[in-house]
């Protein structure tokens, strides 16, 4: 069967706010969307760059998560995707919080099966 160690992603949306400590060692407060989480890091999208290394706490719906940002990219378009790595005890689950919008990257049972040739019908079914 599968690999029960692999991590599962999801792809959301969901408005959540991040503290975190800029380069010249002042607290900062934004407005982020959350793009993607898993159970040890969660990906968001800001308008201005979150240090990489920084200590960033994110707070949504009474939730707090606590990491740190491992890698930033920017995009012309949207702005920063930023990573952040989950602390070992800020581990996120779904019993825990849902995101507002939710899709399940893990690949379905369906996509590893091998493909079946499917038979085109030869006459209309007269519907």
């Amino acid at each position: 069967m599968g690999n029960h160690n692999k991590q599962i992603n999801y792809l959301c949306s969901d408005l959540v706010t991040v503290n975190y400590t800029d380069r010249a060692g002042h607290r900062q407060r934004v407005t982020a969307n959350l793009e993607e989480i898993a159970p040890n890091r969660l990906s968001l999208l800001v308008d201005f760059r979150i240090p990489t290394g920084s200590r960033a706490t994110i707070e949504v719906r009474g939730l707090i998560l606590r990491g740190r940002a491992r890698k930033a990219e920017h995009t012309d378009d949207l702005g920063w995707f930023v990573e952040v790595r989950l602390a070992p005890d800020s581990q996120w689950s779904r019993d825990r919080y849902t995101p507002e919008h939710m899709l399940n990257l893990e690949p379905s049972f369906c996509r590893h099966r091998p493909a079946t040739k499917v038979n085109a019908l030869e006459s209309p079914s007269g519907y």
